[in-house]
């Protein structure tokens, strides 16, 4: 049987919440790679590009924190090239 976006949307909020991608679809009787399969789907539906403003230190111990979708990264001391090249591989997970 096909389920659509109505079925899938709140299976993806639960593990979007922090439940285990395999205690969800046990619980609803449906296949993993089919859950992984819509949550990768709402995912990039959802994702938008937005340019956020950015302040670089260069103050020793500078600390840079980047989060992405859930995602924190948490750097010290990291060179300027280094954190934008960072940042542009998290933008396109």
């Amino acid at each position: 049987m096909a389920y659509g976006r109505a079925f899938w949307e709140p299976l993806v909020a639960e593990v979007e919440g922090g439940e285990s991608v395999k205690a969800v679809a046990t619980r609803h009787g449906v296949a993993i790679s089919a859950l992984n399969t819509w949550r990768q789907r709402l995912r990039g539906e959802r994702r938008t590009t937005a340019l956020l403003p950015v302040r670089l230190s260069t103050e020793i111990g500078a600390r840079v924190e980047i989060e992405v979708d859930g995602l924190r990264v948490v750097l010290r001391d990291a060179a300027p090239d280094y954190v934008v090249t960072l940042v542009r591989a998290l933008g396109t997970r």
